[in-house]
């Protein structure tokens, strides 16, 4: 690899996943995050025969802040007559590697007017990958409650939903009363 790259060759993505696997399996990691990867829609196949991909996160810029990572990159590669190219070309191959994680329902969106600081990226990552919705079922009502009631906890969220809540609303906003024992009047 060494040798293709004082070359000015390009590395083959099997060799990178190769590369990849071994630091997964050195630091027995659950996860990974790979940064401009891929390149090509086409490599997100080669990808997944190998990884689990559960989210790609994309940031887009508005035209003020692409102006602005553009020249950044430029200037960081400023041994490189070709960088502003290289740019644009990476900026064109965007659309249909995000086109495809929305398709499959994986891709987190952030719209941006600047780079955003650590922090904000750290809360808008928190907030994309906070569950929209859980449903904790058990056999004891007891042990459910408690546990709903901890996931709530662990997420900074109010109270859980029980079919007490749905049964005291039902009451309150529609005048009418649902019976727990008929499922299909709490869910429909």
């Amino acid at each position: 690899m060494h040798n293709m790259l004082a070359k000015g060759q390009v590395v083959p993505l099997s060799m990178t996943l190769e590369l990849l696997k071994g630091v997964v399996n050195l630091t027995s990691s659950d996860g990974l995050v790979v940064e401009n990867c891929p390149l090509y829609v086409d490599q997100v196949e080669l990808i997944e025969q190998d990884f689990r991909i559960e989210k790609a996160f994309y940031i887009e810029g508005d035209d003020k802040a692409v102006a602005a990572w553009k020249e950044a990159y430029v200037k960081e590669a400023s041994s490189d007559p070709n960088a502003a190219k290289s740019f644009s070309e990476r900026q064109e191959r965007l659309p249909p590697i995000v086109a495809h994680f929305c398709r499959l329902g994986k891709l987190e969106k952030f719209e941006v007017s600047e780079t955003p600081p650590e922090d904000k990226l750290k809360m808008l990552i928190d907030a994309a990958t906070m569950p929209q919705f859980a449903i904790i079922s058990s056999l004891s009502p007891v042990i459910g409650a408690k546990q709903a009631d901890l996931l709530c906890s662990a997420f900074g969220l109010g109270k859980a939903v029980s079919s007490k809540t749905l049964q005291d609303w039902a009451a309150d906003a529609l005048k009418t009363t649902l019976d727990a024992s008929q499922p299909d009047q709490l869910v429909a």
